[in-house]
């Protein structure tokens, strides 16, 4: 059952929610397990707000009541039909369940690699399932396939390597649609009632423009600026997004000051030369392709740059 609370997005804990044979209807209306759909929410709401889920799941219906609370924070999220969100979603969770990776035993371990189809034999996986994995991680140059050591087709991983890959497992299988045809309307009135904020964004307004409307790779980015794992070209992406939306550079120096090695000196000269400031060029932000072959790019919004992405959101024109 621990296991199961710990990684809920097994099979052996779709199976066991489905030996409950609880309805959603029923499972709204149950006098125990009802509590899960408010936990649910919270869970969501954490997710969004970038804070880690915390519940003491000591007992069996409380292990319950948080498996359940993850089954409905995903129908959540997925009724909000958000990237943004499914994506914030599916990463603070992957990253809950890596926390208790990192203590677990070598057999537990490869029964969730096995339950995810994840084929690492040896210390050594299939370069095609590699690329897969690590799109999210090449920001760091160790991780671009160039960099590792190759034989035959395997790339060859230590073990704290097979746990990343794990971890992007996890979220891969997370962020993956569900069916929500069929879902209460109960939940569908809950899931329009989770504001969308981002409490960390607050302070940005240009011209009525909020975060939530931001494109997943620029969201994904801001959420890396916290810590150490943000690449020069996330922050040219970054920076050039927000000049060409019309953000003033003070305010997006105050936003690259959230980042631990912040240099103002350094940051404010970069914005004012990619503003075209300090010279007679103002560099525009790239495009999805390009941004994808950065490995910035969280999965397939819809657009084909990230301005025409919030464009199409407002019905707006690029700020100039």
């Amino acid at each position: 059952m621990e296991m199961m609370e710990r990684y809920p997005f097994l099979s052996i804990t779709k199976e066991y929610v489905a030996s409950l044979n609880l309805t959603l209807d029923a499972l709204i209306e149950h006098p125990l397990y009802s509590s899960a759909v408010e936990l649910g929410r919270e869970r969501l709401i954490n997710s969004i707000n970038n804070k880690k889920f915390e519940f003491e799941a000591k007992d069996k219906l409380s292990c319950e009541l948080s498996i359940l609370s993850y089954v409905i924070a995903r129908i959540l999220a997925n009724i909000k039909s958000d990237g943004a969100i499914i994506t914030r979603f599916a990463r603070n969770e992957a990253r809950r369940s890596f926390e208790f990776l990192r203590s677990e035993n070598h057999k537990i371990i490869s029964n969730i690699m096995e339950d995810l189809n994840l084929r690492i034999n040896n210390g050594r996986i299939h370069f095609t399932e590699y690329l897969r994995l690590t799109r999210n991680l090449t920001i760091k140059p160790e991780w671009k396939l160039v960099n590792r050591i190759m034989d035959s087709g395997y790339v060859v991983l230590n073990r704290n390597d097979e746990k990343i890959l794990l971890r992007e497992a996890i979220y891969l299988r997370i962020i993956e649609p569900i069916e929500i045809g069929k879902i209460p309307e109960k939940l569908r009135i809950i899931a329009n009632s989770i504001s969308c904020r981002r409490n960390e964004f607050d302070y940005i307004k240009i011209k009525n423009i909020v975060p939530e409307k931001f494109p997943p790779c620029i969201l994904e980015i801001l959420n890396s600026l916290e810590s150490d794992e943000i690449s020069h070209n996330a922050r040219f992406v970054l920076a050039t997004f927000l000049i060409g939306i019309g953000m003033k550079n003070e305010d997006i120096i105050a936003i690259f000051s959230r980042n631990p090695k912040f240099d103002e000196r350094k940051t404010r000269y970069q914005i004012d030369f990619l503003s075209g400031k300090l010279g007679n060029t103002r560099y525009s932000c790239p495009g999805c392709e390009k941004i994808k072959s950065y490995g910035l790019c969280p999965g397939d919004c819809g657009a084909n740059h990230p301005i025409k992405y919030l464009r199409d959101k407002y019905l707006i024109k690029d700020s100039k």
